[in-house]
């Protein structure tokens, strides 16, 4: 009887579980930005995060005097550190990741630090 009945537990939680599957995870991340000074620099880290899929480019808000950007992503695609490195990689120190030297030095003279 036992042996009957475990294939049927085990399809039940199966079907269970497809049901409640995550399509989506959103989540938001506030990102310090400490050398996006003006609207140029604000506008090559915002132009960056409209490009990585995963993020929600309508939810981007820069705080340009605090020099901060918050930002909603879907974690099931990317991670807060592969924001992170998005906008190093685009010339920015960002949280503490240093920005990519090749790209701090390709900034425009009004971004760069």
């Amino acid at each position: 009887m036992v042996r009957k009945l475990c294939p049927i537990a085990v399809a039940a939680a199966l079907a269970a579980g497809a049901v409640s599957c995550r399509r989506t995870d959103v989540r938001s991340v506030l990102l310090d930005v400490p050398h996006m000074r003006n609207a140029a620099c604000v506008e090559l880290v915002t132009s960056r995060l409209r490009n990585v899929p995963g993020v929600k480019a309508e939810t981007i808000r820069v705080d340009e005097r605090r020099r901060r950007i918050t930002v909603a992503y879907d974690s099931l695609f990317l991670s807060r550190k592969n924001i992170e490195f998005e906008i190093a990689e685009a010339g920015f120190e960002v949280n503490g990741v240093p920005a990519d030297p090749g790209a701090l030095a390709a900034l425009p003279p009004e971004c760069a630090p």
